[in-house]
């Protein structure tokens, strides 16, 4: 597999905003996957362009596959929680994602990853351009984005709450 594209993993549902993705891919004309299944497959993959490739469904091993062969993972909606974002660093690999809700708590902008803050398929398509211009990809450190996500493990959440229990 190359590793010359982008990656979505998400429900194909209308608040994860992968519409924004693909209109932005569609003018980028930069490669994208998308894994994922949901209500809004069909339309979704009818105004793709050749570049966007649609996996649907894949096991846990299949999905880990592509995380570590991307260049980045896009998350163009808003969630209060983005196991996406988590399970992408945990790879080494930085998220582009619309910056509100838990993503602000999850990628370290500059560090682990970028934000967009107008949720519009043109907005998304300028930083990725950006992002791709100025090489800041390969300046992103594997290490920060593992370490990032090591911050919301298991191990870690039974850590802080068995001292926060303590403390009480």
């Amino acid at each position: 597999m190359n590793n010359d594209f982008f990656l979505i993993v998400s429900r194909l549902v209308p608040q994860k905003r992968i519409d924004i993705a693909i209109e932005a891919f569609n003018d980028l004309k930069v490669p994208l996957k998308i894994i994922g299944t949901g209500k809004k497959f069909k339309s979704l993959k009818s105004i793709s362009k050749e570049n966007i490739e649609f996996l649907g469904y894949l096991s846990d091993e299949e999905v880990a596959k592509y995380y570590a062969s991307c260049k980045a993972v896009i998350i163009p909606g808003e969630e209060d929680f983005n196991l996406v974002a988590v399970e992408a660093q945990s790879y080494g690999k930085p998220v582009i994602a619309y910056g509100k809700g838990g993503v602000t708590e999850t990628v370290l902008p500059g560090q682990t990853g970028w934000f967009f803050y107008k949720q519009t398929g043109r907005e998304l398509a300028q930083l990725v351009s950006k992002v791709l211009r100025l090489e800041l990809i390969e300046k992103i450190s594997r290490e920060d984005c593992i370490n990032q996500a090591k911050k919301f493990s298991f191990e870690m959440f039974k850590k802080e709450l068995t001292e926060y229990v303590r403390h009480i």
